[in-house]
């Protein structure tokens, strides 16, 4: 069930920074609550952690035309059922995925928007790779016909500002026009404040 407050407060929230993309993590509920969400908010953007759930969801919900991000630990194995279902992947962090990305990226003729999930080793067991990686991910995704690279994703710790102060570097570094994605229910407005672009909210939205 929705949280009314909750959506009202987020879209005070895109009203106060209008910059601020809203993906809205929709494992926690079914077609017809995204509908829903989508609505009476007018926000596109959804994300999934599962292949599975991601593949029944954004079929089930063509008519709307939604922009499908995953945002779960990539598996060589799965990524082409992702590349044929999702808009975006956010969890990129090896140079492999890359490349199968644009492999099934070529053969389902489209060209699939990836971001490079940072990770300089505070966040124990997440993905990611260490800043000082990304520069050659970056460059082979720039090289690659079929990926177009959006930025980089980050799962800080909580309050953890010396993470976000580190991706913003990396991306005054890398290309100042890169987005970033961060930030979650319980710290979307350190995320806010320390330069994120996409903030990923899931379970603030719901009863």
């Amino acid at each position: 069930m929705l949280c009314r407050d909750s959506i009202k407060y987020f879209l005070e929230l895109c009203h106060v920074y209008p910059h601020i993309e809203m993906l809205v993590v929709s494992k926690y509920v079914n077609d017809g609550v995204i509908k829903q969400i989508h609505q009476l908010t007018g926000w596109i953007n959804f994300g999934e952690n599962r292949v599975e759930v991601l593949e029944e969801k954004a079929d089930g919900l063509k008519d709307l035309s939604l922009t499908w991000h995953f945002i779960g630990h990539l598996q060589s194995r799965k990524i082409k059922r992702i590349v044929r279902c999702a808009d975006h992947i956010q969890s990129v962090c090896r140079e492999k995925e890359l490349y199968l990305i644009n492999q099934y990226a070529k053969a389902y003729g489209k060209v699939m928007r990836v971001w490079i999930q940072v990770n300089d080793g505070q966040q124990q067991g997440r993905s990611g790779v260490c800043s000082v990686k990304v520069q050659r991910l970056v460059k082979l995704a720039h090289s690659l016909e079929h990926v177009a690279l959006q930025g980089l994703m980050l799962i800080p710790e909580k309050e953890d500002i010396k993470a976000y102060e580190n991706v913003n570097q990396l991306r005054l570094m890398l290309d100042p026009s890169f987005k970033i994605s961060a930030g979650m229910s319980d710290d979307h407005m350190i995320a806010i404040k320390n330069g994120s672009d996409m903030i990923r909210i899931g379970s603030a939205l719901f009863i």
